[in-house]
């Protein structure tokens, strides 16, 4: 059984990641979708066909199935990753470029304050999120570093 949740998700164990949950209402036909890490408990933007290559939902138990959905469900920042991930992708595809997805801003940075580029909201590195392409903190109207144009003088 990988199926659960009357089909909205599918969980599946990949060979290097461990149990992953995939939301099936909240994932199009883009070629990226979000899965949901268990063991790391983090999501994360992956190219479908990697999912597809490298995932099975053989010999997954009903209980662990489920306890994975319910891991998936109670993630507190799920839904704002997922918003601020869509913004970025938005973003990006305006630019022309493609979206390498999102995660947590990792523990390891020193906290900073800093502002957006694009919008010139104010970022905190404490609180927010980064690309996993350029390692830039994300803003809240969706820009990333993998957009940011330098400015040059005209001298």
């Amino acid at each position: 059984m990988t199926w659960i949740d009357g089909g909205a998700l599918w969980v599946g164990r990949h060979r290097t990641v461990g149990l992953v949950v995939y939301d099936n209402t909240d994932n199009g036909e883009s070629e990226f979708v979000t899965l949901f890490y268990v063991n790391e408990d983090r999501f994360a933007s992956v190219r479908r066909s990697m999912m597809r290559e490298g995932t099975t939902g053989n010999g997954i138990a009903p209980a662990e199935a489920q306890n994975a959905a319910l891991r998936f469900h109670s993630f507190p920042v799920r839904q704002r990753q997922r918003e601020l991930d869509e913004k970025n992708r938005a973003f990006l595809e305006r630019l022309g470029k493609a979206a390498a997805g999102t995660r947590p801003r990792s523990n390891q940075h020193q906290p900073r304050a800093t502002h957006c580029y694009a919008c010139h909201g104010r970022l905190e590195s404490t609180i927010e999120f980064e690309c996993m392409g350029c390692g830039w903190l994300l803003c809240q109207c969706g820009a990333c570093g993998c957009g940011y144009v330098p400015y040059k003088s005209h001298s």
